[in-house]
């Protein structure tokens, strides 16, 4: 049961980077579980000036497809991520690259690691805020103030993924694994 328990909670930390933020996306309790340090104010620029377009979220799916289905058959890649969301994203790709499986998934989606790091927030929070928006609710304070800290999007990356509505969720239905969708 422990094991399990630890299977799960890794699987978590790794998917705040590796755009399990979609299973985030779906309630707002979860992201208050999320244990994650606080970004740079450098990071948080970074994220918030990440140009999204549809290569780039179509690259970032695919890889952060990818690593998951890597994380949940490969105890040893699973291992090697634990604790990872505790490091800035400098580190998150430092660790990323250093890992031969994560850099040879990173090549085939022609992303750097920390391109992966940032654009996997930029997206994933402003996918995050579209689908509170989309349920016509506003985020209750502590949520914002959550999804604020973890996803300091623009009002332009919302709008992206949301005007992308249907060619996003048809990305995530074809490359992420099922656990890991919305």
């Amino acid at each position: 049961m422990t094991r399990m328990l630890s299977a799960r909670r890794s699987r978590r930390t790794l998917g705040v980077l590796l755009l399990t933020l979609a299973a985030l996306a779906g309630a707002s309790h979860r992201l208050g579980a999320q244990q994650q340090r606080a970004l740079s104010p450098t990071e948080r620029g970074e994220i918030g000036a990440y140009p999204l377009s549809m290569d780039n979220v179509k690259r970032i799916i695919a890889t952060a497809g990818t690593l998951l289905r890597l994380q949940a058959t490969d105890p040893a890649f699973d291992a090697s991520v634990k604790g990872m969301s505790n490091e800035s994203i400098t580190a998150q790709g430092e660790l990323l690259e250093h890992l031969p499986k994560a850099a040879a998934a990173l090549r085939a989606g022609r992303l750097t690691a920390h391109e992966f790091a940032i654009g996997s927030r930029a997206y994933g929070g402003a996918q995050a805020i579209a689908n509170f928006q989309a349920r016509g609710r506003p985020l209750a304070p502590n949520a914002k103030a959550q999804m604020d800290r973890l996803f300091p999007v623009t009002p332009a990356q919302v709008a992206f993924v949301t005007a992308h509505k249907t060619e996003i969720d048809a990305l995530v239905r074809a490359d992420l694994p099922q656990r890991a969708r919305p």
